[in-house]
């Protein structure tokens, strides 16, 4: 029996599809909101084998001008996955063989966008990136 390939990594690491890029279903999109919410839920790595860049206090939230709190920055990025922005699906390296999941955000109309990476692992959602965009945001996958 041969298994037919449904999706493929583009030279830039995002997974495509026939049709394109690969959205999420809406069940992770209901976990992901769902676990973003739930205080308990919300894992930060701090080790080698998981590296991140969860920085929320380094971004200011556009609604109060102020950087974002840890709170804050999770339930901010259940709101854009309630609203519906494009969530792609990559391929990790660290660790091999795991899934991430990332939103990219416009903050301000001219500032850079919100990178936004986060990892579903059973019950809990780990925050593996939250920075504003740059160069090195394929670091770590």
């Amino acid at each position: 029996m041969h298994m037919m390939v449904l999706w493929q990594v583009d030279p830039e690491g995002w997974v495509v599809g026939a049709s394109g890029m690969i959205d999420v279903s809406e069940s992770i999109r209901c976990q992901l909101v769902v676990l973003a919410r739930r205080p308990r839920a919300r894992l930060v790595p701090r080790n080698r084998e998981m590296p991140c860049r969860w920085r929320p206090a380094q971004v200011i939230e556009p609604a109060t001008g102020m950087p974002f709190t840890e709170s804050g920055a999770w339930h901010f990025v259940a709101d854009a996955i309630e609203q519906r922005l494009p969530i792609r699906v990559i391929p990790l390296v660290k660790p091999p063989g795991s899934i991430g999941y990332v939103i990219l955000i416009t903050l301000q109309p001219d500032a850079p966008r919100l990178y936004v990476k986060l990892q579903l692992t059973g019950d809990k959602i780990l925050g593996r990136r939250f920075h504003y965009s740059d160069f090195s945001d394929s670091e770590g996958r």
